[in-house]
């Protein structure tokens, strides 16, 4: 039973092991195709790679004409986006339309890192999208003076949190308006820094104790326990100290 057993583990190992040489096999001629930009070469290949090997390969070229040579309208799309993010370029998204463009556009603008590229986008049609695009581009280039442009709540929040944890400016979780994300602002950044008076800056109780505790740890600073209030939670702090 044990030797049958070997057998057909070695039996699976030789077979698995052939596969990954056919995958690597496989993936060489998409690979060629690519390096010689050539598209009709992805037309030799079988079906299930044709347009994989098509999008790499107009990505390669920058050449949204090879896109359109590729089977399905969401594919083709997103091989659209992908050559326009590349090479930061927004007329290309006018190449498509719909939820695809505004996606182009999302993407583009935070690629270049040009928030004004979201006014291509209309804010009626989709609102959501426009202060996604507002939020994003901002949190691409790290300036807390551009979350003033989202009028959103969530996407201004959502704005003024990544570019605080990111920047380790705790003035910018002031700017938060909900008390959950702002604590978590503060929470993060106080931790980052070791900087336990931002610990009293959260609102909540259980999350300003977590702060002194988790600080405390990293510290080994026993003072820092007794600002805690919950005592069971105080009691464990100073056990780990």
């Amino acid at each position: 039973m044990k030797a049958k057993t070997l057998v057909f583990l070695v039996f699976l190992f030789v077979f698995a092991l052939a596969g990954c040489e056919l995958v690597a096999v496989l993936d060489q001629e998409i690979d060629a195709a690519v390096q010689a930009k050539d598209p009709d070469m992805c037309e030799e290949l079988d079906d299930r790679r044709v347009d994989r090997c098509l999008a790499m390969v107009a990505k390669a070229m920058g050449d949204t004409s090879v896109c359109q040579r590729i089977h399905g309208a969401g594919a083709i799309n997103s091989c659209i986006i992908d050559i326009a993010s590349d090479k930061k370029d927004i007329d290309i998204c006018n190449e498509i339309q719909g939820t695809p463009y505004v996606l182009c556009v999302q993407a583009v603008a935070v690629e270049a890192k040009r928030p004004a590229h979201c006014a291509r986008i209309d804010p009626e049609e989709y609102p959501f999208d426009h202060q996604k695009c507002l939020s994003d581009t901002a949190i691409e280039i790290g300036d807390a003076s551009y979350c003033e442009e989202v009028s959103d709540p969530r996407h201004r929040n959502n704005c003024y949190l990544h570019i605080g944890l990111r920047n380790r400016d705790h003035e910018l979780c002031d700017q938060i308006s909900v008390e959950n994300l702002e604590d978590q602002c503060n929470r993060q950044i106080a931790f980052s820094t070791l900087n336990p008076s931002l610990c009293a800056r959260i609102t909540s109780d259980r999350e300003r104790d977590n702060c002194y505790e988790s600080i405390s740890r990293s510290t080994k600073d026993p003072l820092l326990c007794e600002l805690i209030t919950n005592e069971a939670s105080k009691e464990r702090c100073l056990r780990n100290i």
